[in-house]
């Protein structure tokens, strides 16, 4: 299958019907998955100016995929673009699986895929999570050594900045937060109680608790 050559990350629809693998040869790839586990593959996105995958159907911010992620209502899919310095948001069909590219978020200052929104610490993006409660997302980044806070549109999965917290040793982008044990984020997971945010760190060979207000 198209797609899947240096496949980097995976994510499951809660449905069980979807998966999706992010590929460092800038595509996101579908396939459905049946009652056994079985999976099928569908199609793939590739990068709108470099599609090494030969995919049917390209968006800018995918080149270097490294991070995808679906949120639990089944709606939205956002994938990190590390070599585009973005995070593309794809609106995904509960029936079928497929989907629909919407837009991307890019690095302030260092926007290569031209994305129409911009954002501090998305420098090489590679982690990103969702919230249970479908309200937030969180994307980890080596280059800005930081994480990223997007508010998510329930409604619509568009997403609106927050804020960044940045590693006390470095912070490029002058994110208004520190915190000890940042590094380069290579993990990022929300607790299913919503409560706890957890990164893992791979230069600072640590993980990081923080606890989520809202």
């Amino acid at each position: 299958m198209k797609g899947l050559e240096d496949a980097f990350s995976i994510a499951i629809s809660k449905d069980g019907d979807s998966v999706y693998v992010g590929s460092e040869t800038n595509a996101v790839g579908h396939l459905e998955r049946s009652g056994n586990g079985a999976l099928d593959g569908i199609g793939c996105v590739g990068d709108v100016n470099d599609n090494v995958s030969g995919c049917g159907a390209t968006f800018k911010g995918l080149q270097g995929v490294r991070g995808v992620a679906v949120t639990d209502d089944g709606n939205s899919v956002y994938a990190t673009g590390e070599n585009s310095n973005s995070i593309v948001h794809f609106e995904r069909d509960g029936s079928t699986g497929n989907l629909d590219s919407i837009g991307c978020f890019g690095q302030q200052g260092d926007n290569p895929a031209n994305c129409g929104n911009t954002a501090i610490g998305l420098g090489m993006p590679t982690a990103v999570t969702t919230s249970p409660d479908n309200k937030s997302v969180y994307v980890g980044s080596y280059g800005s050594l930081a994480l990223t806070w997007l508010t998510r549109d329930r409604s619509t999965g568009n997403l609106t900045a927050n804020n960044c917290v940045a590693s006390t040793t470095d912070n490029p982008d002058g994110c208004a937060d520190e915190q000890n044990g940042i590094g380069r984020p290579s993990g990022l997971t929300v607790s299913s109680d919503g409560k706890s945010l957890y990164s893992a760190g791979d230069t600072s060979s640590s993980i990081v608790h923080f606890k989520r207000t809202n």
